[in-house]
């Protein structure tokens, strides 16, 4: 149903979508015009954009992704598909290379089945987007590391920058070589020009996007101190997540996995011709220090979701470091036996497909429309965040002419901070 339903799943989701509509309106409508004066005056109408609070990256992309104007809401959510596919693949490709592609297979499997990623492909979110992207990197990362190539250090620092300006914890990326060098013991790389290339690029298209949106979040309270028992309470809430996202089998494989990874870094040559699985390792280590580190006050279970895919593939790590455990032609065997039971004991118990139901707002929006009371008039909606962003888009994608004035009961009516805080009535 995720096609039928409105946007609003998620409190970010409608922002997402009415971002990339505002750059596909800008393109297509105010292009010469001063950006900033657009946005204002289409926030007047659509109250529901936030240009500047998320690096541009994928609302840019999806601006231009819809400027043949087919439905925006079927083909945002076709292009976060097409984004997901991406990473599934890349998966597949990499642990083919060290194991084989029936395992490549199961562990793409496994990533696209993963509860919040078919949460996050049900909706306009940038999860998913970071994850197919960090993935990417991750392979050019093993690429870089042997045999050292000043191109492929820059395609790692290309998709580094990408992350960045997908989301801000896109800077995860920024430590997963310093951990594949320190696991695999290669600080010759240090002394090489390639580390310096990736990293220049990631200063020169990355970081100007990511300081404007550290002075936007800054300045609505968006980060704090970070103590140890913050640091503590992340870990046990992130852990807790992954555990119950990818189930015990699959989440002790890979954990069987990540040790592997780590004790045969130094002779990694022995098990592939790439370090592949030390740079999941290394995504993996730099999404949770980010993670456990960073100063942003709120931490949500879906920003782990950039460490799913290389998880999954460790799965298929720890399958065959039990398996070495067996000598001669019984290895096979007790590998394929492995790959079954976590199959069996993850996918089985994985809930029912999601279903996504609309809220209603759609129907609502069709009829204000026969009555003619949506183009050029004012429109006043009282609802919750989900509520009244569902309304915004609806009636935004069918882009009536003359452009109605929307207010929102949260800002005229009441007001709260961006989190939700604070809340107090405008009016006796």
């Amino acid at each position: 149903g995720a096609y039928e339903s409105e946007r609003g799943i998620y409190s970010d989701d409608a922002a997402h979508f009415m971002n990339g509509l505002l750059v596909r309106d800008y393109v297509a409508e105010g292009l010469g015009r001063n950006p900033i004066a657009f946005a204002v005056e289409y926030y007047s109408s659509y109250p529901k954009i936030a240009p500047g609070m998320w690096p541009p990256l994928f609302h840019i992309g999806l601006g231009l992704f819809l400027l043949p104007h087919w439905p925006p809401h079927g083909a945002a959510l076709f292009l976060i598909a097409l984004l997901c596919a991406w990473a599934a693949w890349r998966l597949y490709r990499m642990v083919s290379l060290f194991a084989n592609r029936p395992a490549g297979f199961v562990a793409g499997l496994l990533f696209l089945t993963t509860p919040v990623v078919v949460s996050l492909t049900t909706s306009i979110m940038l999860d998913v987007v970071l994850a197919a992207i960090a993935t990417e990197a991750a392979y050019w990362l093993a690429r870089f590391m042997q045999p050292e190539k000043p191109r492929h250090a820059a395609l790692f620092g290309l998709f580094t920058a990408m992350c960045c300006l997908t989301k801000a914890n896109g800077i995860s990326l920024v430590f997963a070589p310093l951990a594949a060098i320190l696991v695999t013991g290669r600080f010759d790389l240090l002394r090489r020009s390639g580390l310096y290339i990736a990293a220049a690029i990631v200063l020169a298209l990355a970081v100007p996007a990511l300081m404007v949106t550290y002075r936007l979040d800054a300045a609505i309270g968006d980060f704090g101190p970070i103590t140890p028992s913050i640091v503590w309470r992340r870990l046990l809430y992130y852990a807790g997540y992954i555990w119950t996202q990818l189930g015990p089998s699959a989440t002790a494989l890979a954990l069987v996995g990540l040790a592997d990874s780590i004790r045969h870094a130094r002779r990694w040559q022995e098990h592939s011709p790439l370090p592949l699985a030390q740079a999941l390792m290394a995504l993996v280590a730099g999404s949770v220090v980010f993670h456990l580190l960073n100063p942003h006050i709120l931490a949500q279970g879906r920003y782990m979701t950039l460490a799913i895919a290389p998880l999954c593939g460790l799965s298929i790590v720890g399958v065959l470091a039990c398996g070495r455990f067996i000598n001669g032609s019984r290895r096979q065997t007790i590998n394929a036996a492995l790959m079954t039971i976590m199959v069996v004991t993850t996918f089985f118990a994985r809930p029912a497909l999601a279903v996504r139901k609309p809220f209603g707002y759609g129907d609502m929006v069709t009829q204000l429309e026969e009555r003619g009371r949506v183009s050029g008039k004012r429109i006043l909606i009282v609802s919750d965040e989900t509520g009244e962003g569902a309304l915004v888009t609806e009636v935004a994608i069918r882009q009536p002419q003359p452009r109605p004035m929307i207010v929102r009961g949260s800002k005229l009516l009441g007001s709260d901070n961006w989190n939700g805080h604070n809340f107090v009535m405008r009016y006796t």
